[in-house]
């Protein structure tokens, strides 16, 4: 029986981003030269072996980088990948085209479900290489945001508590330990209150224009479509 791999185990390389992206390119003209839905479905076995690798990597970093935010190395692949993947989705628009523009729809549904397009669609939907650079900024807001959370350090109670560690007293049996444990925990916001006030102005901002560019009054139906709400668009 093979052991089981332990998260602290897996190994992180980080992504080549432009070897992905000539592969989305690669991809999307195999798409458009198909001669079988056979051909159409080899693609999208592909681009799940792809993304899944992708993904694997990216999801490494970021855990590796929210459990310790004071490693510089996984900090600085989280701002790498952060910087890269906009640019990758907009390679990756013209695959997703493709797929939608492809004479065997009909089989793609019938092999993988209506909901497979409908996914696609959403996802090109919701895109514009106007928001790329938009993008990389709201995705340095979030970490910057990130950051400062994962810097409380209170001392309360003996240790040394961050904000989920002063969160667990909120239920604690003794009334002045409560009182005392929200009075750091709100302190510790009030300290920030004019850095979180700039990331939450500059992130409203961001993704006010974001939405405008897709051509809604503002962010609300974007965010939405992000979040994969299909019934939203419908």
């Amino acid at each position: 029986m093979q052991e089981l791999t332990t998260f602290p185990e897996l190994e992180y390389v980080r992504p080549d981003f432009e070897k992905c992206k000539k592969f989305y390119e690669e991809l999307t003209k195999k798409v458009q030269e198909a001669k079988s839905f056979e051909d159409v479905k080899a693609c999208i076995l592909e681009e799940e072996k792809e993304f899944s690798h992708v993904n694997t990597m990216t999801t490494i970093a970021s855990i590796r980088h929210t459990v310790d935010t004071s490693d510089k190395f996984y900090e600085s692949e989280d701002e790498f990948i952060n910087n890269q993947i906009p640019e990758v989705l907009a390679v990756a628009q013209a695959y997703e085209l493709a797929l939608l523009n492809s004479p065997f729809r009909k089989e793609i549904d019938l092999e993988y479900g209506e909901y497979f397009l409908k996914k696609v669609q959403l996802s090109v939907d919701s895109f514009s290489d106007k928001n790329i650079a938009l993008m990389q900024e709201e995705n340095e807001l979030c970490q910057r945001f990130e950051r400062l959370m994962a810097s409380c350090k209170v001392p309360f109670m003996g240790e040394d508590c961050n904000l989920y560690g002063l969160k667990k007293y909120f239920s604690h049996p003794d009334r002045k330990i409560r009182k005392e444990a929200w009075k750091k925990y709100s302190s510790f916001f009030e300290e920030k209150d004019q850095e979180l006030g700039d990331i939450f102005d500059r992130l409203v901002k961001i993704r006010h224009k974001m939405g405008t560019n897709m051509g809604f009054e503002n962010f609300v139906p974007l965010g939405y479509m992000l979040q994969g709400r299909l019934d939203f668009t419908e």
